[in-house]
């Protein structure tokens, strides 16, 4: 089968990486129709056998700038992109198309459609919170958008039920769980990295990790850490370590200083290359994940691969993959209390701690493999063509 996958702005990296490498691995012909990964030479995750056309977004990227001028210039080109695309796959002749994103829904709406039907097409939808909120304007713009492909991967069943919400017929919803992001332990540098090495010595370690984004309750984690007792907190340090934008950089410093906290707390605010993710994880007691709203979490699936306790907020996949009680402990979202309790009691009983994080690896050993993900996916494919 030729499938050719869509990931314009490459938000959905790792997961596009593994999905794309595994249906080669299985004997596809797979492309993968992204934009260049400006943060690191190479995805260690994403296969050779892929054929790669980095189509997407060649001038913007370049441009030595940042906020809205970038955004205009990446929508105009967007616009040229997504034309030369839909060219180039009707060349290309794929069995099915298969988007990851729609990025501009706004200029998408009147482009996608022209590409999904060169071939039966896929939309797989990551993260649905935000087409719930009424003020926001792809919650309008989506749902149109959407029901242009004919149809739709989902992870959860929140996710199922907003598909099913907004028109997709039981037959065209297909919920696939991605499979872990195990990769990082695999191509770790063999010394930690520099940033790394230079945390002080704790004896505990609670981590927060990804792109610093409001949705994801760092205030929330960082009120909850400072609530702790003394004697928990003056032996914990808290690891927050992602990209944000300066405001909310910030605004955590400042936070953290009026919690009088600051020298409990390590922000490292960079992104985080492949080699040094599993560093990070392994210097972490616990994972600490106090969303306030999510769908698909990408942390919970290096977690879970990693082995460690999480203590996170019930919803989403937080809620649908992982057991309170068994491995970690989940709190209602934006309750700083709970989050408090859960951290004195984990960081407090050691065997506990152990406890969960050896559910958490069994979880993983459990867990499919991305070639049985790549076969749930050619499933789908299969069932929709002969329709």
């Amino acid at each position: 089968m030729r499938i050719a996958i869509v990931d314009p702005s490459n938000m959905v990296v790792p997961y596009v990486d593994y999905l794309a490498s595994s249906l080669a691995a299985n004997g596809h012909e797979v492309s993968l129709w992204a934009s260049r990964f400006r943060h690191q030479p190479v995805r260690p995750a994403l296969s050779e056998q892929v054929e790669v056309f980095d189509y997407f977004y060649r001038l913007s990227s370049k441009l030595e700038m940042a906020g809205p001028v970038r955004r205009i210039a990446k929508t105009a080109e967007h616009v040229v992109n997504m034309r030369r695309v839909r060219k180039q796959l009707r060349n290309w002749q794929p069995d099915v198309i298969h988007f990851q994103q729609l990025p501009v829904p706004l200029i998408d709406s009147f482009l996608a459609g022209s590409i999904t039907g060169v071939a039966p097409s896929f939309i797989t939808l990551h993260n649905v919170v935000p087409l719930h909120d009424k003020k926001n304007l792809m919650s309008r713009r989506y749902p149109p958008l959407l029901r242009k492909f004919d149809s739709v991967v989902t992870h959860t069943e929140f996710g199922s039920s907003y598909a099913s919400k907004i028109g997709f017929k039981h037959e065209a919803i297909f919920p696939i769980r991605p499979g872990l992001y195990d990769h990082y332990g695999k191509t770790a540098s063999n010394e930690p990295p520099q940033d790394v090495q230079t945390f002080p010595d704790a004896a505990h370690r609670v981590l927060i990790f990804g792109n610093l984004r409001d949705y994801k309750g760092l205030n929330v984690g960082i009120e909850a850490f400072a609530r702790l007792p003394d004697d928990v907190r003056n032996s914990t340090r808290l690891v927050i370590a992602g990209r944000g934008s300066k405001g909310a950089l910030s605004a955590l410093r400042k936070l953290t200083a009026d919690l009088n906290i600051a020298d409990r707390v390590d922000l490292r605010d960079s992104y985080i290359p492949d080699d040094a993710v599993h560093h990070y994880f392994s210097l972490a007691d616990i994972v600490l994940a106090p969303h306030l709203e999510i769908d698909l979490s990408g942390i919970l699936m290096v977690a879970i691969a990693e082995g460690k306790p999480i203590i996170a907020s019930r919803v989403g996949s937080f809620a649908e993959y992982t057991t309170s009680g068994v491995h970690g402990i989940l709190t209602a979202p934006g309750n700083t209390g709970e989050i408090t309790l859960a951290l004195e009691k984990l960081l407090r009983d050691v065997k506990d701690r152990q406890q969960k994080a050896q559910a958490m690896t069994q979880l993983a050993a459990e867990w499919p493999s991305w070639s049985d993900v790549a076969c749930q996916h050619v499933s789908a494919y299969e069932s929709t063509i002969s329709t």
